[in-house]
């Protein structure tokens, strides 16, 4: 299968049908045993932990944060691989996060507490 730029999909599936799995696989949490995975027509394993965080964010359903955090803020920690030395977002990450909201239909809940 083939993913493509700038395009949303959804992973469906019953429980243990390997959703997560794959997603681990694709992040690189987890090693795969069985066929490839090419990003940028490169092995996965041929990037670095940051490469691949810089080009595949995953944030957990279950993550439960120990204070409150607005969706955006939220959205935002999937920039933080981009991020400098102080790990602050800068004005592309914001637009950047805000349009994902905008592609998700979730932009008037950007500043509601998660």
């Amino acid at each position: 299968m083939e993913l493509c730029k700038n395009k949303i999909i959804a992973i469906l599936g019953a429980n243990g049908a390997g959703k997560t799995t794959l997603l681990k696989s694709l992040n690189g949490s987890l090693s795969i045993t069985k066929g490839s995975i090419l990003l940028d027509e490169k092995p996965l394993d041929s990037f670095s932990r940051r490469e691949i965080a810089q080009k595949i964010a995953v944030v957990a359903q279950e993550n439960e944060t120990k204070f409150p955090v607005t969706v955006l803020e939220f959205v935002l920690s999937g920039r933080f691989a981009h991020g400098g030395v102080f790990g602050w977002e800068s004005e592309s990450d914001l637009q950047i996060a805000q349009n994902a909201l905008e592609m998700c239909d979730l932009k008037d809940f950007e500043n509601k507490l998660n």
